[in-house]
């Protein structure tokens, strides 16, 4: 009974060894849109909740035809959106980095609205050789299209209170 006992708990010792190594403080990631003037922009929100600085390495879309993502909202960042440039950033702790989500118009004529897009942010603490597992999200261009649709009518119709 003593070895049974034992063995539970070097195999739950072993679980919490391996969350912690692998995906502990994977940075949050999630959708949100704002206006800027008349026109809505998403944006993808990466925040770090760790206590130290992370690096994204990386931010990849799959399929990867349908949408990409940009530091800044200047002609040459929607240039490296269409080129593939990787997009890159350090997150300092409790802080967020956001990207724009671009919809390249050369991908609109072939959208496909509804079909699922699997966002995975690669990302890792600098100073170490381990890469975690990515943070995920799952979308897709309609949803995307409603949260740029209900900022607009958010303004037009302000909540009464």
């Amino acid at each position: 009974m003593i070895g049974l006992l034992g063995g539970a708990v070097g195999l739950l010792s072993g679980a919490v060894t391996l969350y912690d190594r692998v995906s502990h403080y994977r940075p949050y990631v999630s959708i949100y849109a704002d206006l800027e003037g008349r026109t809505a922009r998403a944006w993808l929100r990466v925040t770090n909740r760790a206590p130290f600085d992370i690096f994204i390495e990386k931010v990849d879309p799959e399929p990867n035809d349908l949408i990409g993502f940009a530091l800044q909202q200047t002609a040459a960042a929607m240039a490296d959106v269409i080129t593939k440039k990787r997009v890159a950033a350090v997150i300092k702790p409790m802080e967020a980095a956001e990207l724009l989500i671009v919809q390249p118009d050369k991908f609109k004529s072939e959208r496909r609205p509804a079909e699922q897009i699997k966002i995975k942010v690669r990302w890792y603490r600098q100073h170490t050789w381990r890469r975690p597992l990515p943070a995920t999200i799952k979308t897709s261009i309609n949803d995307i299209e409603e949260r740029m649709r209900a900022v607009k009518r958010a303004i037009k119709e302000p909540l009464i209170g």
